[in-house]
């Protein structure tokens, strides 16, 4: 259950972009997922331990990247 919950919430943050204006949906992705997302650690060959604080950065991250990485990319351009 603890790796359904932790990869589902990756696929759950891109949708609350999708459904809500950006500072809602991050501030919501926040709260919701450090109330919700149980304490627990998947250990994954080659890459960083998976736990709660990563998946909601990470989450928050991809779904920012995926909507808005082109306004990311002209504000830090130089």
């Amino acid at each position: 259950m603890i790796d359904i919950t932790l990869f589902g919430s990756l696929i759950l943050t891109p949708i609350l972009f999708l459904l809500m204006p950006v500072r809602r949906a991050l501030i919501t992705s926040y709260c919701m997922l450090w109330m919700f997302l149980p304490v627990a650690m998947i250990k994954l060959p080659g890459i960083p331990d998976l736990t709660k604080p990563s998946v909601i950065g990470v989450g928050v991250l991809v779904a920012v990247l995926m909507f808005y990485g082109d306004m990311v990319v002209r504000r830090f351009s130089l």
